[in-house]
This record gives C-alpha cells, structure tokens and sequence, in this order.
C-alpha cells in the first residue's frame, strides 16, 4: 500500500469514528428528549421532514415528523398526567455504518426502564433499532426508524 492510500485510509477511519461518536450524541439526545424530558423542540430539531417510523409490534407509527412528535407529545400528556410511569432508554450496543453520499445507519441494542410512582425503577423489555441518518450542509436528521424483536423483560 503506498504511503498516501495508508494516510487516506487512515483519515477515513477517523472521520468514521468521528462521525459514530456525534451520531451516538444525537441518539442519546433524542431518546432522552423523546422518553425523559419530552422536550418536542429538540426532537423537530434532530428529525428530518419526511421521517418514518416502523414498529415489529404497532407497525408504521409515523410516516413523517409532526406525526411522530404527535405520539411522543401524547406519550408525554400520559406521563405528566400520572397515566403512565417515568421512562428511560438504556443502550445496551451500537454500531454505525458509513452511507457513503447519504450519511450513515445505526444498528443496535437497548432496553427500557419504568420507574413508578413511589416505587424502584425496573427494567420492562428489550429491543433491536436501526437509523438512518442524514446529513445534509453539515447537520445531521433522523430519516427512517426500525424498531424490532422487541421482548419483555427476562
């Protein structure tokens, strides 16, 4: 290999890892906007107009941004209203892949957290995600969601 492919493939890597990392910051911040804080600016801001959004067990529960943040705003009415418990996500793994002139995909591993009223948070299942993000003049937005082999808690 000469010297110059090795100093090519070199910067690769490192623009690759720097991109995971970002894209890993983004998740987390999206998660915890959608689950924790229900904060829906952030979420306008991380998703991409035309975001879709596939569920193994609901099916298509989005086909663009305002609807999907419509579902997390309902999410958060029920939470703020003591409908339903606290939540988290925790990642369990993730991996990104280059999407060389579109931007990247995210494959991974998490579970979800409840915590009631009053009582100790526990863990209540467990799912497979992919994400397709985009980047377009240097920002990044959420494009497609796939959300699967969902599974309660052990």
């Amino acid at each position: 290999m000469t010297f110059i492919a090795m100093l090519a493939a070199a910067a690769f890597a490192q623009s690759a890892a720097a991109e995971a990392e970002t894209l890993a910051e983004l998740d987390a911040k999206l998660f915890e906007a959608g689950f924790e804080t229900c904060e829906l600016d952030v979420l306008e801001d991380l998703i991409a107009e035309d975001f879709e959004f596939y569920h193994d067990v609901d099916g298509q529960v989005a086909d663009n941004r305002d609807e999907f943040i419509a579902v997390i705003a309902g999410n958060c009415a029920d939470w703020r209203n003591g409908k339903r418990p606290a939540s988290r996500r925790g990642l369990d793994a993730m991996e990104t892949y280059p999407m060389q002139g579109y931007g990247a995909l995210q494959v991974g591993a998490h579970s979800f957290y409840e915590k009631p009223e009053g009582e100790a948070e526990r863990r209540t299942g467990h799912a497979k995600f992919s994400h397709l993000w985009k980047r377009e003049d240097g920002e990044w937005r959420l494009t497609r969601v796939l959300s699967y082999d969902h599974a309660a808690a052990d």
